[in-house]
């Protein structure tokens, strides 16, 4: 029988107030509690398509905090609350770095992987495989997992020393 994830340590941890130099979801701050800067999820158009100012743009803090609680209402069902919810909360995690913000004001940057500080993180500090294959696979593609080489791959990365870090030698 598989151990139960304990949802309160992970998401509290990910969701507590900011420190010297923390960052609250969506706002880092410097060593005085003074923002530095803001967090952007999504830009924003009006109803022509033209891009709105960054004020009219979602919050990555309010859009983590979106998913993750419906994706805990999704899993409820199958009982599955606390992984739904971290999944939720970890699936853009990387658009915390600085690139995936200019790429939000520069549409010529390209190529940025926003998800798989999130799997690597649900994987390696959680060591929650489960969260870490759904947040990957949300982004990727969650393949049948009969005969899944994916699944088995995150399974045998999971199992060695250096973990999913080390994922790139086994593909």
């Amino acid at each position: 029988m598989r151990a139960r994830f304990r949802p309160s340590s992970a998401i509290k941890q990910f969701l507590s107030p900011p420190g010297a130099g923390a960052i609250n979801l969506g706002i880092l701050m410097n060593q005085d509690g003074s923002a530095v800067g803001r967090f952007y999820a999504h830009t924003a158009e009006d109803g022509q398509g033209r891009r709105l100012p960054s004020e009219h743009w979602q919050l990555l803090r309010d859009h983590l905090r979106q998913v993750a609680e419906l994706a805990k209402g999704f899993a409820r069902p199958l009982g599955l609350e606390a992984e739904a919810e971290l999944a939720g909360l970890l699936h853009d995690l990387g658009k915390y770095a600085k690139r995936f913000q200019d790429r939000l004001h520069n549409n010529s940057i390209h190529g940025i992987n926003h998800w798989a500080a999130g799997s690597v993180h649900a994987g390696e500090t959680l060591k929650q495989l489960a969260v870490s294959f759904a947040v990957d696979g949300h982004h990727t593609g969650i393949p049948a997992l009969d005969g899944n080489e994916s699944f088995e791959t995150h399974r045998q990365a999971q199992s060695r020393p250096e973990g999913l870090a080390g994922m790139h030698r086994l593909c």
